[in-house]
């Protein structure tokens, strides 16, 4: 059976939901952060309505609500990504052209793209013994 043909055959429980205790108090808790209050003060206020959170719960409640870790504007597309200079390689490039690293060494190779290379002027002209 498939995701589309379960989905048409039995409905989504939507009773059994979690709702947030604090999805009642919305409202008042942006209308608090618009006015200015702290998390601590908000934390107090929902406490004299009985609701007893934590700051982080109410810091969590406040977080918009997406799907990615980058927050995205309806209406707005995000900027294409660009190679920060020329001739760096994309992770999935550096994969792709080396199918027998591991992650940890297409990271590293990723990351020295951009190391700052430094001449140490105490050593223009030098050549090892070995050389020459």
């Amino acid at each position: 059976m498939s995701p589309d043909e379960f989905m048409k055959a039995v409905p989504p429980d939507l009773a059994r939901r979690a709702t947030s205790k604090l999805e009642s108090h919305r409202d008042a808790i942006h209308q608090l952060r618009a006015a200015g209050y702290s998390l601590r003060q908000v934390c107090a206020y929902l406490k004299q309505c009985g609701v007893t959170v934590s700051l982080q719960m109410v810091s969590k409640f406040l977080r918009p609500r997406t799907k990615t870790r980058s927050a995205t504007v309806p209406g707005i597309e995000p900027a294409p990504v660009k190679a920060a200079a020329t001739g760096t390689k994309s992770r999935e490039e550096i994969a792709r052209d080396n199918p027998g690293l591991s992650r940890k060494q297409i990271d590293d190779k990723y990351v020295d793209q951009y190391a700052v290379r430094r001449e140490n002027p105490l050593l223009k002209g030098y050549k090892p013994a070995s050389e020459g």
